[in-house]
């Protein structure tokens, strides 16, 4: 695919190839091209101006906080989908309901920027003392697992930006 040509034309307002006009904003700390939503240089001016002048959400971005407890309940809301954006039927969608269930107990209030090998070893002593049966390893497995399938589904959801948590590196499990 041939790279793209920018050419500055006027104080922060570029023309691509195509001849459409843009500027180039910070958004989140990352420089981004956004239309101006014309070809003329006179109306891109103006469309800047306003847009600087009114002083947009784009260019003073508020910081959004997104919990585990949001993330899990979007999964929740959308049925359990699965890595192919089916919903789970039978014996899997009833696990997946009682492990967001038990999920939610602990991880409800808890920042997804926050979450990392050690919340979820916090979580596996949690879990342990609440078990009823057995050593907790693989209940708590299968439900951080549900947790990893819940943040898949939420950056499908663009209710995440990526999906850089613990478990997409492979790296927990108690067995």
């Amino acid at each position: 695919m041939p790279t793209q040509n920018w050419i500055r034309v006027a104080d922060g307002i570029y023309r691509r190839s195509s001849g459409t006009l843009y500027e180039r904003p910070i958004i989140n700390r990352r420089p981004t091209w956004r239309s101006l939503g014309t070809k003329n240089l006179k109306l891109a001016r103006e469309e800047l101006r306003k847009r600087r002048v009114k002083g947009e959400a784009s260019y003073v971005p508020k910081p959004t906080v997104v919990t585990t407890g949001q993330v899990i309940r979007c999964y929740e809301k959308h049925g359990y989908p699965d890595r192919h954006k089916q919903k789970r039927q039978g014996r899997t969608l009833t696990m997946e309901a009682k492990n967001c269930q038990t999920l939610l107990k602990f991880w409800e209030h808890i920042a997804t920027d926050a979450v990392t090998l050690a919340t979820c070893d916090r979580y596996h002593e949690w879990r342990k003392k609440n078990i009823k049966c057995g050593t907790g390893n693989r209940a708590v497995d299968m439900e951080l697992t549900t947790l990893s399938n819940a943040f898949l589904w939420a950056c499908r959801q663009e209710l995440l930006r990526s999906n850089a948590w613990p478990f997409w590196t492979g790296g927990c499990s108690w067995f």
